[in-house]
């Protein structure tokens, strides 16, 4: 299932070709995941704080966050190189800061309603 919404959300980010138009993209389809597989950001929400006891989720999650992180990393770097963002932006801040945003949203969609996780994603 995770590797299902990770092809996805990389589909999700070809269809545009800006960081806004991409990143609204993913986040859309991220949306429509969270609807389709509702019990999978549950699992993803709860495997940060079950590492401790249960280490195979670590690579459950590190798989996860690595894709996350290329993706990221692809979008940022694809930016740069059309001019979008300027050529000395600090991309691991950048995806550091993309990647906090997801986790919080991953959260939120495990841990609040429907509607309020949508609206979250939108605002972004």
């Amino acid at each position: 299932m995770l590797d299902e919404v990770t092809r996805r959300l990389e589909a999700a980010a070809a269809v545009e070709s800006t960081l806004v138009g991409r990143l609204t993209s993913i986040l859309e389809e991220a949306i429509t995941c969270v609807e389709d597989y509702p019990s999978l950001t549950r699992f993803e929400a709860s495997i940060c704080y079950e590492t401790s006891r249960h280490p195979d989720l670590s690579a459950v999650r590190a798989r996860r966050r690595e894709s996350e992180s290329e993706l990221y990393f692809t979008l940022v770097d694809d930016a740069i190189a059309t001019g979008e963002l300027p050529s000395n932006v600090d991309r691991q801040v950048l995806v550091d800061v993309l990647l906090a945003i997801s986790l919080g949203l991953t959260h939120l969609s495990a841990t609040s309603s429907g509607e309020r996780h949508r609206a979250a994603v939108r605002a972004f």
